[in-house]
């Protein structure tokens, strides 16, 4: 018999003992069930569906003060270059750590990497303008060697081409000069 049929066959015999899956996303009702889910697939790098539960977590009643749920979709949203909520989330972050150590020096590493890799435009209608929604079109001044950071630019480039926004507004860019 081989490994696999014997696995296949001892998880029949002893469901009590079958690996654990994800939980159903309808079986997930409270914030911390919710929260650790989209914990374990941060863990797992599938920074998508990390996203989509941290959020949701966010969203229920007693979400915004969780630490983790706040840290962690934090987290996500850098991953998915979602920079201005990858901030938000790091300042609420601070305020939830507390007087805890650990929280308070993860929060700042956190934060210290964001500084470290992107830094804030903030976009201004220009005068006269009555028009407070639109598109911002970013183009590099300069071209970007590094193909990591040129990739993230042009993530985020398409992404605020793409949708609209409220003016005025904070972006975050790598560092580097901007059109």
């Amino acid at each position: 018999m081989g490994r696999r049929a014997a696995f296949i066959l001892l998880v029949f015999l002893c469901p009590g003992i079958a690996p654990s899956f994800a939980a159903p996303a309808e079986e997930l009702s409270s914030v911390e069930d919710v929260s650790n889910q989209g914990g374990l697939y941060l863990r797992k790098k599938r920074f998508k569906l990390a996203y989509k539960f941290l959020d949701r977590a966010y969203k229920m009643p007693g979400g915004n003060q969780n630490f983790m749920t706040v840290y962690n979709r934090g987290l996500a949203a850098q991953q998915l270059l979602r920079l201005e909520t990858a901030y938000k989330m790091a300042e609420d972050a601070k305020k939830l750590a507390g007087k805890n150590a650990k929280r308070k020096a993860a929060v700042a590493e956190f934060r210290d990497e964001l500084d470290r890799l992107y830094g804030r435009l903030d976009v201004h209608p220009a005068k006269g303008e009555t028009n407070r929604v639109g598109r911002i079109f970013v183009e590099s001044q300069t071209g970007i060697i590094n193909r990591k950071k040129r990739a993230v630019f042009e993530s985020i480039r398409e992404r605020f081409r793409a949708s609209k926004l409220k003016l005025p507004t904070a972006i975050y860019l790598p560092h580097g000069r901007y059109t």
